[in-house]
């Protein structure tokens, strides 16, 4: 018998990616941000710009991230993501969603590989497409029950293809959020949500 799916989004969910990009944005600017200088209730288009903004800072994100296409290693893994989605992988076939660059395709696959081995049956990247699917079509066609994604935005497309959702974490751009979508803070919260 098969297992229902669950679609799990990358960057916040499961990488560390918002500290991974504080910590490389210091370096490179010579400047000191801590997590509290993230902390502005802002949407989550343009969030990092809007932060940087208000210290003076002009950096075109896109250009930060292009080593991203080669190496992802300095990601960490969010705390609880592994034994937690070992947990759920017992009785949930896990595949992954991102909305990621497909040009980070060889870099994120090797990420995911290390860090989560055997652990995803799929990683799908809604961008592969001459027309980019949102996450919500992407999860409809993969079969997923339900997305687990930081992103409220991407939590409301699933909600609109039909999928449950659960926003993760507790993040600043998380702020205009649908009373109907279920919250999870952390890993064990996401657990206990599925044992229910």
């Amino acid at each position: 018998m098969s297992k229902e799916i669950i679609a799990i989004d990358i960057d916040d969910t499961i990488a560390a990616s918002s500290e991974a990009l504080m910590i490389e944005v210091n370096r490179a600017f010579g400047c000191q941000l801590t997590s509290a200088d993230y902390a502005i209730e802002a949407d989550y288009q343009g969030y990092y710009e809007q932060v940087w903004q208000r210290h003076g800072l002009t950096i075109d994100l896109a250009q930060l991230l292009t080593d991203m296409t080669v190496d992802q290693s300095h990601m960490k893994v969010m705390p609880g993501a592994s034994a937690a989605l070992t947990h759920l992988a017992n009785r949930f076939e896990l595949q992954v969603v991102t909305a990621r660059n497909r040009a980070w395709y060889q870099a994120t696959m090797a990420w995911v590989t290390t860090n989560f081995p055997n652990l995803f049956a799929a990683v799908n990247f809604t961008t592969v497409y001459e027309q980019p699917l949102s996450k919500g079509e992407m999860c409809r066609d993969i079969g997923a029950s339900c997305l687990v994604d930081d992103n409220p935005a991407f939590c409301r497309s699933a909600q609109v293809a039909g999928i449950d959702t659960v926003l993760f974490g507790n993040f600043a751009w998380q702020h205009h959020t649908c009373p109907s979508i279920t919250r999870c803070q952390d890993w064990t919260a996401v657990v206990s949500h599925f044992q229910d």
